[in-house]
C-alpha cells in the first residue's frame, strides 16, 4: 500500500491527517482492463488542420516569452484607449468641432457620440 500526503503549514500545534490511499499503476491497469472501464485520465488529444501547420500555442520550440509580450502589448494598447477615450470625455468641452468630430470618430462608444447619434435618431422619428 502507497500512502501520499499532502504538505500543509499548520498554525497550530493541531496537525490534521489528510493521507489517503493511493492505487498503484500497476492495480489500476489491473483494475480498468479487467471491469472493462473506460479510461478517464489523461491529456486532452489536439488536433489542428494541416493546412494551418503548427500552431505557435502547440509548438514545443515556440517563445513562449514572446507570446507573452505580444498579448501584453494588446492589452496595454486596450487600457491606452479606454484611458484616452475618458480623457477626451473629460476635456469634450474644450475641444474644438473639428476635434470633437475626429474625437467621435476614433470612438464611437463615447458618451458624447452616443448622445449625439440618440438625438440625430429622435429628430429622425418626429
Amino acid at each position: 500500500m502507497n500512502y501520499y500526503r499532502k504538505q500543509q503549514r499548520q498554525p497550530t500545534t493541531l496537525t490534521v491527517n489528510d493521507s489517503y490511499q493511493g492505487e498503484t499503476i500497476e492495480n489500476k491497469i489491473r483494475r480498468i482492463t479487467n471491469n472493462k472501464e473506460p479510461i478517464t485520465d489523461g491529456a486532452p488529444l489536439i488536433y489542428t488542420e494541416r493546412g494551418n501547420g503548427v500552431e505557435a500555442q502547440y509548438n514545443i520550440r515556440t517563445d513562449r516569452f514572446e507570446i507573452a509580450v505580444e498579448a501584453m502589448d494588446t492589452v496595454s494598447k486596450s487600457h491606452t484607449a479606454k484611458r484616452d477615450q475618458r480623457i477626451g470625455e473629460r476635456t469634450y468641452d474644450t475641444m474644438t468641432p473639428e476635434q470633437q468630430t475626429k474625437f467621435n470618430t476614433d470612438y464611437p462608444n463615447n458618451k458624447h457620440a452616443k448622445a449625439i447619434a440618440q438625438q440625430k435618431q429622435n429628430e429622425g422619428k418626429a
